[in-house]
């Protein structure tokens, strides 16, 4: 009931006590809780209505006081649910477009800001306004942060929604985060011996017309014992037991020594 000590409490604020298991108390049932703690003198007793029901059926992790009186609640649920979540997301992700993937985590930031505040239809979020002005402090701000770690499966930071301000900037957050460089493959070999392959492959002429050759013998040289004058079979030797990222740098260097 709204009181001087309640009535700062916002709709959030009551939605989000609810969420945690404890139903509010009118102030009848209030003091007479109060009254039966000092007459029996319990130094941990609470005045609190606890709806079990509800804690049964929550994921995420709980006090463990609130584990104790709901005990049928099975405690690996919440990291087989997350992880089969976070996989999900992932597919339906790796099915999309850019435009597609930047939509569906639009609408999962959405989604849960919407259910950490209460609100029945997450589209009134605006996902241009910043999350302080759609009714986020800081307490809600770790539940979401909470929420989204559980869907995603990515370590978030407790300053999630104060380092990416709005639904749009958080969501293109997770986008690089969970789909890295946009999902596209680089046009790059990346084993070691496709590398190879491919280096062998150019010739002397277009290794010469690209300025690479001597970069490329400056390896060899270096490749070979000191003092020794090295020649084109050590020189040849030389680039081919080269590691690729002494290749890669000493042909991206140009001239470089």
């Amino acid at each position: 009931q709204t009181s001087t000590m309640t009535s700062n409490l916002t709709t959030t604020d009551h939605h989000r006590i609810t969420q945690t298991g404890i139903t509010p108390l009118s102030t009848t049932d209030a003091h007479n809780l109060l009254d039966t703690i000092l007459r029996t003198r319990q130094p941990l007793a609470i005045p609190a209505h606890l709806n079990l029901s509800h804690l049964r059926t929550t994921t995420g992790a709980l006090p463990p006081l609130f584990t104790s009186l709901a005990p049928t609640r099975r405690t690996t649920a919440p990291t087989s649910t997350a992880a089969a979540t976070s996989s999900e997301l992932q597919r339906q992700l790796a099915t999309q477009n850019e435009t597609e993937q930047h939509h569906t985590l639009l609408t999962l930031v959405r989604t849960h800001a919407g259910t950490t505040l209460g609100h029945a239809n997450p589209a009134q979020l605006n996902p241009h306004h910043p999350f302080q002005q759609l009714g986020f402090d800081s307490l809600t701000a770790i539940e979401l942060r909470n929420r989204l770690t559980t869907t995603t499966g990515l370590r978030l930071p407790a300053t999630l929604i104060f380092d990416h301000p709005t639904p749009t900037a958080l969501a293109q957050h997770l986008h690089e985060r969970l789909v890295p460089n946009g999902g596209k493959q680089s046009e790059f070999p990346e084993n070691e011996e496709e590398i190879r392959r491919a280096l062998s492959s150019i010739s002397i002429s277009t290794l010469r017309e690209a300025g690479l050759i001597d970069a490329l013998m400056r390896l060899a040289r270096g490749a070979t014992e000191a003092g020794s004058s090295p020649t084109r079979q050590d020189q040849t030797q030389a680039i081919e037991t080269a590691s690729v990222d002494d290749l890669v740098r000493i042909a991206l260097s140009g001239n470089d020594s």
